[in-house]
């Protein structure tokens, strides 16, 4: 694909925006006044991480992630954005969950998805939007280490599970190349290329190829799908570890994809996450917690009938503040504004300029 021209990169991509940003974002924590620390604060802190954790019983919640998608980048450089592609994303994830044992709990998962978009696709400006249920998943978490002192408190989970496909993948026939046009210099072209299915030669999709730079599109069938088609199992690990007020909590998650719809299948997925912080608020009641949330996102590219799609591998890096609040046992309430300080995409993607999200657990 013939590289757009340059653009102006976004001002967080200069060198020195990285370390600004962690001491401002770091300023809340570093300002809170220290104080002793007294038993009770302790208790607090156990009431608010390793008592809600350890609770039985059933436990409701809901989370909302919204994403922006307004700039086009290619292979991590900023790209031009005549046609002024955007898309944003919300997702609202509603959880349940039952604990059987302090160490033992499951976990369902049903997202509902809702994008609306702009973009340059066969030939025309198409405005639109995508709603509706995503895929399920199922988690089972084992808490392998507690532990709990006068001053501290630790506990590692391990997490496996699995996803199903119950959110619709009509979006990824867009991605299933159409047969050549004997009479197209395109298709002849792409059929020299040895571009083939089955032993006859086809085109790749018309959004991810293009005739020129006109054509350029950052959004596909791929980006707007709400399901995979495809049953994943996931694998993860939560960490969470507190000294007196301070507190570290962290977690890795892979995602191993499989063939889905259409013959599509995603990249695996990887994201962690590492979120220092402080206890600002420790009452016998009710706890706050203020942290530097820091995210790392790393997708491969997606393959489709043993073809590699080159739009689509992304490496991301989020920083951002956070805020966890929790009153007793049975109420914790997340929020965190995520800002990328780190886009590393493959071939033309659309990225996010910025993502926040909240949610809230009930503990009954």
């Amino acid at each position: 694909m013939k590289r757009p021209p340059a653009a102006t990169l976004r001002p967080w991509r200069s060198p020195l925006i990285l370390p600004v940003l962690v001491v401002l974002l770091l300023a809340p924590v570093l300002l809170v006044r220290p104080a002793a620390v007294h038993a009770c604060d302790i208790c607090a802190v156990y009431t608010a991480t390793e008592l809600q954790e350890s609770r039985t019983g059933l436990r409701l919640g809901l989370a909302q992630q919204l994403s922006r998608f307004t700039t086009l980048q290619f292979e991590g450089d900023e790209a031009p954005n005549p046609y002024r592609e955007r898309m944003t994303s919300a997702i609202t994830q509603m959880v349940a969950g039952y604990r059987l044992a302090p160490r033992l709990g499951l976990q369902a998962t049903l997202p509902w998805i809702h994008r609306d978009y702009r973009r340059r696709h066969a030939g025309a400006i198409d405005n639109g939007n995508e709603h509706g249920l995503g895929d399920f998943s199922l988690l089972a978490s084992w808490a392998a280490l507690t532990h709990t002192d006068e001053n501290s408190v630790a506990r590692l989970t391990l997490i496996g599970g699995v996803k199903l496909p119950t959110g619709s993948s009509d979006r990824l026939a867009e991605e299933v190349p159409a047969p050549l046009d004997p009479n197209d210099v395109r298709d002849k072209l792409n059929g020299q290329w040895g571009v083939r299915r089955h032993g006859a030669p086809v085109a790749r999709p018309q959004a991810h190829l293009g005739p020129g730079p006109a054509e350029y599109s950052g959004i596909h069938g791929h980006d707007l799908s709400l399901g995979t088609g495809s049953i994943d199992p996931i694998f993860g690990v939560q960490g969470l570890w507190t000294w007196r007020r301070a507190v570290v909590s962290g977690n890795v998650q892979y995602v191993l994809r499989t063939r889905g719809s259409y013959g599509y299948e995603y990249a695996d997925e990887l994201t962690a996450g590492l979120n220092p912080g402080v206890f600002a608020v420790v009452a016998h009641d009710h706890s706050l917690s203020l942290h530097l949330a820091s995210t790392l996102e790393r997708k491969g590219k997606d393959n489709l009938d043993g073809q590699t799609l080159a739009d689509t591998a992304l490496t991301a890096l989020y920083l951002g503040p956070g805020l966890h609040f929790t009153r007793g046992s049975a109420l914790s309430l997340d929020f965190t504004a995520d800002i990328p300080v780190l886009l590393d995409n493959s071939s033309l993607q659309i990225v996010p300029d910025f993502r926040l999200r909240a949610g809230f657990v009930w503990r009954f």
